[in-house]
């Protein structure tokens, strides 16, 4: 049977313990006098997002390894790969609606917060 069993409860344990703190954080942002304050990770979370959906972008069209053009498999360098347009869009709405999960639970913490009396 071995240690195997063990992986699981951890990854799980990894990844939602920082996301209860985050819900948590926005939560008690939320209930700050300032009502702007819970707009924070919302905002924090969706600049993110782009930044990751660009760097999957411009990852996706540009890689790095051997260089025929530039002498032989000796060089190194980085070269552009012909790609589809719609792949790209694919690949980066994906990415993009995604990365967008934890925004959209916050900005809804953040409504939800501001409905309130």
């Amino acid at each position: 049977m071995g240690w195997h069993f063990l992986i699981f409860p951890i990854r799980g344990v990894s990844f939602i313990l920082p996301m209860a703190l985050l819900v948590l954080l926005q939560v008690w942002l939320c209930r700050k006098e300032n009502r702007w304050l819970g707009l924070i990770l919302p905002v924090l979370l969706f600049l993110l997002s782009l930044v990751l959906t660009f760097a999957v972008a411009v990852g996706y069209f540009v890689t790095q390894g051997p260089t025929p053009h530039l002498g032989g498999p000796g060089h190194h360098g980085i070269f552009v790969v012909g790609r589809s347009l719609f792949e790209l869009l694919f690949l980066g709405g994906k990415t993009f609606i995604f990365t967008n999960i934890p925004t959209i639970i916050l900005g809804y913490i953040w409504f939800y917060h501001q409905r309130r009396p």
